[in-house]
């Protein structure tokens, strides 16, 4: 993964203005930058969602990588009024409501769109235009090495008002067959997690605990490729992993924490996100290794139980002892 040619791609669609229900300039961005390769394919279902799939050799798919296209915004209702779509507190609406950049039909918080400062990546929107980034970049550089790979990508819409584009993927029938979902977010550091440790391998969000033989693979694809990760349990909020587990389908999540989560800074202050340039490396690393050199999922319980059975039979004179005396007890 070339580090300057990722951070080309942040800087072409963290730049693009995006609120929920109003994705068109994120999705033009992201269709510009895959234009031209050849592996990869693009549709779209009839809500506007974009899949994209990378395909080379005999591989059978068994991934899909998803971001949200959206981010918390302004947006202009048919009665001349506005509406603010996603989750921000009250006090940082109404304390900043004169701080707004409109674009037609929608609104921003007024705040430079992509800087780089000091390692770390600062925009109005990393969430979560830094997911659709590193998906665009890790097909980008999926074509340059050429690999043999089944890979598939989505990018959604209207996520941060009840995962309104993933409810419509899941029932437009073109989820792909015998895949894991994997839900690539930026989010909240929460739970002893630090920013710029390296992405989190996410073991649950809010409402759900995530699939273990997924996580499992995601924890042994990292360690097979010396990708720096952490692994923790981010419970501020929730992601489209959830929404694919209602449906039945294994899914797990893979995040890029960021600082001033959903624009909202120290008190009712209004901020820029930031996160840090390696953490957003590493998780296209990480994406990457996944597409191309993941071992099968593998239940978790069922290493415990091996482990558990070899250890009991190495400590068998023991264990049959401690069976007798506590007989010896009435036990």
């Amino acid at each position: 993964m070339n580090k300057k040619a990722l951070e080309s791609v942040l800087e072409a669609i963290l730049s693009q203005p995006t609120a929920p229900f109003h994705e068109y300039h994120v999705r033009s961005a992201i269709l510009a930058q895959l234009k031209g390769l050849k592996r990869v394919k693009t549709s779209s279902d009839p809500f506007g969602n974009v899949l994209a799939r990378y395909k080379r050799g005999r591989a059978k798919a068994r991934w899909i990588v998803g971001s949200h296209m959206d981010h918390p915004g302004w947006v202009r209702t048919k009665g001349g009024g506005f509406a603010f779509l996603g989750g921000v507190p009250e006090g940082h609406r109404t304390e900043n409501a004169e701080r707004v950049e409109w674009f037609d039909a929608f609104g921003m918080w007024e705040l430079p769109a992509y800087e780089r400062f000091n390692g770390s990546v600062r925009a109005r929107a990393c969430d979560d235009l830094v997911g659709c980034a590193i998906l665009v970049a890790v097909l980008q550089e999926l074509e340059k090495r050429d690999v043999s790979a089944d890979f598939h990508v989505l990018f959604t819409r209207a996520e941060e008002v009840g995962f309104v584009g993933m409810k419509y993927f899941l029932e437009s029938g073109l989820f792909p067959e015998g895949t894991c979902f994997i839900s690539l977010e930026t989010s909240a550091a929460t739970g002893g997690a630090e920013i710029g440790q390296g992405p989190v391998i996410r073991v649950g969000d809010r409402l759900s605990s995530f699939d273990p033989p997924t996580v499992a693979t995601l924890e042994a694809v990292a360690r097979d490729h010396n990708i720096p990760t952490q692994r923790h349990l981010l419970d501020k909020g929730t992601c489209e992993a959830s929404a694919v587990l209602a449906h039945g389908i294994p899914a797990a999540g893979i995040s890029v924490l960021l600082e001033n989560y959903h624009n909202c800074g120290p008190g009712t202050e209004i901020a820029a996100e930031s996160v840090a340039i390696d953490d957003v490396f590493h998780a296209a690393k990480l994406v990457a290794a996944l597409a191309v050199d993941a071992p099968d999922p593998s239940d978790p319980a069922t290493k415990l139980r091996k482990r558990m059975n070899e250890l009991a039979t190495k400590q068998a004179i023991h264990a049959r002892e401690s069976v007798k005396s506590w007989q010896d007890f009435g036990g």
